[in-house]
């Protein structure tokens, strides 16, 4: 059993440019930030990749972030799931939060389900310029940005709902995000 207090989230965003003949996407950026429940949320890296860069080699500053209590947490996390399954493909099963998903569960009557709306109706938006002060690249779409808005996202959850003691497993199968 793994209770919300007790986890470590990764929040984590990709942006992407499609390339080449048959539009791969590609990753140009990766943003992570962390909390814990009693914490503050912290950028932990907002990372733009050149040429030369993948995310394959990216890898090692990526490892050291997963422990047996992380969990990922995403806007809606497909994107985000694709591009680690496909740099890393012996990656273990991780758990994953998926922001998107709980929020139509909670807020089924919003107007918009994007990042930005979604923050802006929750009063969100101080928090997240303020965490994102030390970010170059303060606004949407940056993968830093999303991925504190993100998070801002998961804690206002988290809190809203009074999950801190919750088994987290029992959350991700109520609203089948396992």
């Amino acid at each position: 059993m793994l209770k919300v207090n007790e986890a470590y989230f990764l929040a984590i965003d990709f942006e992407y440019t499609e390339q080449g003949v048959e539009l791969e996407l590609v990753v140009s950026e990766i943003g992570l930030a962390k909390w814990q429940v009693n914490d503050t949320i912290k950028i932990i890296d907002h990372h733009e990749f050149n040429s030369e860069d993948t995310l394959e080699s990216y890898w090692t500053q990526f490892s050291d972030l997963l422990t047996n209590k992380t969990v990922l947490v995403a806007h809606a996390r497909g994107t985000e799931k694709k591009f680690l399954q496909k740099a890393y493909p012996n990656l273990t099963e991780l758990l994953w939060i998926d922001t998107l998903v709980l929020t139509k569960a909670l807020y089924p009557d919003l107007d918009s389900y994007e990042l930005g709306a979604i923050c802006e109706r929750l009063g969100l938006i101080p928090n997240i310029e303020k965490s994102a002060s030390t970010l170059n690249q303060a606004q949407w779409h940056s993968a830093g940005y999303d991925a504190l808005a993100c998070l801002e996202l998961w804690k206002y959850l988290v809190k809203q709902a009074q999950w801190d003691e919750y088994d987290l497993i029992s959350i991700l199968t109520h609203f089948k995000l396992s």
